[in-house]
């Protein structure tokens, strides 16, 4: 999953990883819900943390139609 990414991902890659708005993705940084190291203004996501939060949504969705 994202081979063709580097390791740490700039905001504006994040958002085309994920197929989100800058703002969403920013919004889930700043709320914790996706990894980022913050290098004075600049803020980089790791590839790791990206899917982190994939899988974490994943879980979260399996529960939420039981028995659909």
């Amino acid at each position: 999953m994202f081979e063709m990414y580097p390791d740490l991902l700039t905001v504006k890659e994040t958002c085309i990883a994920l197929r989100l708005c800058e703002t969403s993705v920013r919004a889930k940084i700043n709320l914790g819900e996706i990894k980022s190291i913050r290098h004075g203004r600049k803020i980089v996501c790791p590839k790791s943390g990206i899917i982190d939060y994939i899988n974490g949504q994943l879980v979260s969705a399996e529960g939420a139609y039981p028995d659909a």
